[in-house]
């Protein structure tokens, strides 16, 4: 799947490149797979392709740090979350993609 991938810190124009990685697997236990409808590019993202957040995961990742998407996929055991629902998220990393694995105690309110 096509990704926006922060390959290393400093000006994020340089940084910043599109990808190709690995669809992710089913989710497992507590988790969800949600495709991910928006992500915006904030303050936070671009401090953090910068080197100036305090959340600096090692490169390359997929980055983006908040978003809404569909619920495709859930882990056998979560009920807090259905297939079909329309969730909000935020986190450090990943949401750049079309798709992500989150833990469903993670999610936001339903859209």
């Amino acid at each position: 799947m096509q990704v926006i991938q922060l390959t290393r810190y400093g000006k994020p124009e340089e940084g910043l490149r599109p990808a190709t990685i690995a669809e992710p697997d089913r989710p497992s236990s507590g988790q969800m797979l949600i495709r991910v409808e928006y992500a915006p590019i904030n303050d936070s993202d671009l401090l953090l392709a910068s080197g100036l957040y305090p959340v600096q995961p090692k490169p390359p990742t997929v980055v983006g740090n908040e978003g809404a998407g569909k619920v495709l996929d859930v882990g056998h055991d979560v009920q807090n979350v259905q297939i079909g629902d329309r969730r909000d998220y935020a986190a450090a990393e990943k949401f750049w993609s079309p798709h992500y694995i989150q833990h469903s105690a993670h999610i936001g309110q339903r859209q």
